[in-house]
């Protein structure tokens, strides 16, 4: 899926497949998409470039230290592999008066 640069600075729930191994007792292996592993993952929309999604997660900081540099934790996930996203909060500077309701997409 072609991710929109206008997600960038959103919250997503953005939902995505990952290649996998199996182990199956039929004999017909998983054909196609439903072969992969699927994910769903929360964060907000940092970057998309070079067909690269890359997704914050977390900022954290040592425990009591403000003054200390945060380090960040996400996933970089190839823009072919997203399913969907759903835009949770629009980024600053683009939320409109709405109330604060989710947006498929």
């Amino acid at each position: 899926m072609k991710v929109q640069r206008s997600t960038v600075g959103a919250i997503v729930r953005l939902v995505w497949r990952d290649p996998t191994t199996y182990d199956t007792d039929d004999r017909q292996p998983p054909v196609g998409r439903a072969g992969l592993t699927q994910w769903t993952e929360y964060g907000r929309i940092a970057a998309v470039a070079d067909g690269v999604v890359t997704l914050v997660h977390a900022e954290v900081t040592a425990r009591g230290d403000l003054e200390a540099r945060p380090r960040y934790q996400g996933s970089c996930i190839p823009e072919d592999l997203v399913e969907s996203i759903t835009v949770l909060l629009e980024p600053e500077g683009r939320r409109g008066g709405g109330g604060g309701e989710p947006k498929g997409g």
